[in-house]
């Protein structure tokens, strides 16, 4: 930033330093954002910065997308704060900034797949407000649609309209109605996204929670879930491996297996393995983020939990000590 500063001071006019710096900015907003922390003042910063470039740069595709971008990640945070007015204009001018960038170049994979996940984010907006998404989701389909027929090889576009999918598959489920074929669609398209990026944790994720969604779609409608949690906590397991250190991935394993637990309670099976291994998975996502205050609190309901299992009537008493601590 400083390097970046002192570029600026010497030479006010270099547009590709305002537009370096803008992303900075943005990079910093959306950690920010990741560690709980107010990322405004770094998006007002990085949107400030992009303006600068505007009386020049407004026929540039590149200036284009790095201004949605920021205004994209600014209108979701918007909206999962309670502020959906906000967000949703600022969705608005992200998409007309994408619109214009197709328009200068059509062909560019990236606008797509942007293009397409601002639709998406707003779709959730919607769908969170208890607001029909499916114009939005429809609208993110066919960007993602267009970015894979532009680049079949790119996992973002099968990985994104997978998302879609998926989300639009939960928002179906919630309103009472079939979203079977929403949910296999989605799959297809992840597992696409795997064979194309198996390294990148993030796809296996994505992949392992929409198998613990469908699971639980199906259990809702009547039928049989399991094989999909034990292929979804195989994913989530695979995307723990790639990346140990992101506190979220212990967070979702550990509460993917008690919700596992929970079925093998109800079958009258032997729970305390998957109680301890919860549990693990929530002191691990405590050890990266200690500020994290749910996973605390799960584990103490899995030690309380564990405590009362009858073949740990001996351990109670330290149990339910851990549980209070």
């Amino acid at each position: 930033m400083e390097d970046l500063n002192h570029c600026l001071t010497i030479e006010p006019q270099l547009a590709p330093a305002w537009l370096d710096r803008g992303d900075l900015h943005s990079t910093i907003a959306t950690y920010r954002e990741s560690i709980g922390q107010d990322p405004i003042p770094s998006y007002t910063a990085a949107l400030e910065d992009l303006n600068r470039m505007a009386p020049l740069q407004l026929n540039n595709a590149s200036f284009r997308i790095a201004r949605g971008v920021i205004l994209t990640n600014w209108g979701t945070y918007e909206m999962r704060h309670g502020r959906p007015e906000e967000g949703e204009s600022r969705m608005k001018t992200a998409i007309e900034d994408y619109l214009e960038a197709i328009h200068l170049d059509p062909r560019q994979t990236v606008t797509w797949s942007h293009l397409g996940h601002a639709y998406a984010n707003w779709g959730m907006g919607l769908s969170v407000r208890k607001s029909d998404p499916s114009e939005l989701y429809d609208k993110a389909v066919k960007a993602y649609s267009q970015a894979i027929a532009l680049d079949e090889s790119s996992y973002r576009g099968w990985q994104g309209r997978g998302r879609v999918h998926g989300n639009w598959g939960r928002h179906e489920s919630r309103s009472g109605r079939s979203a079977e074929s929403l949910y296999a669609a989605a799959l297809k398209d992840q597992a696409r996204a795997v064979e194309l990026n198996p390294h990148y944790f993030e796809v296996w994720s994505e992949r392992g929670n929409l198998k613990w969604s469908w699971a639980s779609y199906k259990q809702k409608v009547g039928e049989e879930g399991h094989a999909l949690l034990t292929s979804a906590l195989d994913d989530i397991s695979k995307a723990i491996n790639l990346n140990p250190r992101m506190a979220g991935l212990w967070v979702d394993r550990g509460n993917l297996r008690w919700a596992m637990l929970r079925i093998k309670i109800k079958n009258h099976e032997d729970p305390i393995p998957l109680i301890r291994q919860a549990m693990d998975d929530f002191e691990e996502s405590v050890k990266r983020i200690p500020t994290l205050a749910e996973p605390w609190c799960w584990r103490a309901d899995l030690a309380s939990l564990l405590a009362r299992q009858p073949s740990e009537r001996p351990n109670a008493n330290d149990l339910f000590k851990q549980a209070l601590e």
